[in-house]
């Protein structure tokens, strides 16, 4: 009897010993879990990862609302005539994600960005006066890997363009605001993209895609950049490269519309015009930019620049019974970029850009209505300063501060402005942001 007792108390402490032990190991593989893949999110699969940030800031507008100024400057205030300033939750951003494996192997994923907020609306076409918000699906696409040599990544749906210079998100920028030279590139695209590396240097991406495209940077721009067709197809493509030593990285890239439907401006209009000939012209845009971050510095000193020169022709037509007349744009531009990481908490940033646009009708409708007859065979031209102090105070937290100047030559007798010199007009901007990543 006494054996038997024992021999049961025996047993149930070695049961109880291994299921204890069981349990360690299934908390070592869930703390192992959580390591290796970030934010575990309960699904049919592992490895999802949640991410993302909150900016807010504040912004204040020096000149009223015109032809120079950044259409969310303008928007800035209590009225976006006049000028003041207020505060802005500028980005609410989610990103659920199901990223490629590092090896070369048969493999497919999945990601999802999310914006809430006041840069989110106008993205998505309002510029109203601060406070409004909105939800713009800035990427959902489905992405896989064919194992074919070095390996070929396949995207399909909602995806960012390929220039990559300045995103539409603005923490990820250099300053605060976008660019003017950025506002002439495409922002996201709706399609197929392929992604093949050549070698450990060289990289190239072809796009298909539909004819529009939404206008790049955080809608701080006054260059409208629409694009709309009904049946073309758009073509986008890049070759990159960089060096050995990583501290080098110079892009060349295209994109084509065949027919570019409204063409640049969202409803291009001519006087008079009860009923528009539909466009069907053709857009061209080239582009080229390189970041370079000298060994001697230690990765303390980024500097770079960004080139674009585009056309579009027969963009718009005289209206139905009117004698036809095609209007043709051509523009250019060009920015430069420094920032110098002073230590680990303090960091200045500099661009300087100067945009070119042969008719005019590039810079969109700011202030008053910018038609094609009044523009035509005019040339406007901008010119732009921006320094951003960046503070690094705590882990996963950033506080920049800009002031930002733009000076405008805008061939336009119908844009008034209380700052106007002749045909030069000057905007100022101060603005401040906060942003907490997760």
């Amino acid at each position: 009897m006494k054996k038997t007792a024992l021999r049961s108390i025996t047993l149930l402490t070695l049961t109880v010993f291994i299921a204890a032990g069981e349990a360690q190991a299934e908390n070592k593989d869930l703390k192992k879990v959580l390591e290796e893949q970030g934010i575990y999110v309960e699904t049919s699969k592992p490895g999802i990862k949640l991410s993302g940030y909150v900016d807010a800031g504040y912004s204040y507008n020096f000149t009223s609302r015109n032809a120079v100024q950044p259409l969310r400057s303008g928007n800035d205030g209590a009225n976006a005539s006049e000028n003041g300033g207020d505060f802005n939750l500028n980005n609410f951003k989610l990103v659920l994600e199901k990223p490629l494996p590092e090896d070369n192997s048969l493999s497919a994923g999945f990601r999802v960005d999310l914006n809430i907020g006041e840069d989110a609306a106008l993205r998505v076409g309002s510029n109203a006066n601060d406070g409004l918000s909105a939800l713009q699906i800035q990427q959902a696409y489905v992405n896989f890997n064919l194992p074919m040599g070095r390996g070929l990544e396949v995207k399909v749906g909602r995806f960012g363009e390929l220039t990559g210079v300045e995103s539409p998100e603005r923490p990820a920028n250099l300053n605060i605001t976008g660019g003017l030279v950025a506002s002439l590139l495409p922002g996201e695209h709706v399609g197929l993209m392929g992604t093949y590396s050549l070698s450990e240097n060289w990289t190239v991406n072809g796009v298909i895609a539909n004819p529009a495209w939404t206008t790049n940077g955080d809608g701080t721009e006054f260059v409208t950049g629409t694009n709309k067709g009904n049946s073309a197809i758009l073509t986008t493509g890049s070759l990159e490269y960089q060096n050995n030593t990583k501290n080098l990285t110079t892009k060349w890239v295209y994109v084509h519309n065949p027919n570019g439907g409204n063409g640049i401006l969202t409803s291009p209009t001519v006087a008079g015009a009860g009923n528009q000939v539909a466009n069907e012209g053709e857009s061209l845009l080239f582009n080229h930019n390189t970041f370079w971050s000298p060994l001697c510095c230690k990765d303390k000193l980024l500097l770079g620049y960004n080139a674009a020169f585009g056309f579009y022709d027969n963009y718009a037509n005289a209206p139905v019974g009117v004698a036809p007349r095609e209007y043709n744009e051509s523009y250019w531009g060009v920015a430069g970029y420094a920032k110098y990481l002073f230590n680990s908490v303090f960091s200045l940033a500099q661009r300087v850009e100067y945009i070119q646009s042969n008719d005019g009708a590039k810079f969109g409708t700011v202030g008053s209505a910018l038609t094609p007859t009044n523009l035509n065979g005019k040339n406007s031209e901008a010119l732009g300063f921006t320094t951003t102090a960046g503070f690094n105070l705590w882990e996963n937290m950033l506080l920049r501060f800009e002031y930002r100047a733009d000076f405008t030559h805008i061939n336009d007798s119908a844009v008034t402005s209380a700052s106007r010199n002749g045909d030069e007009t000057v905007a100022h901007l101060a603005a401040a942001q906060v942003v907490y990543s997760f």
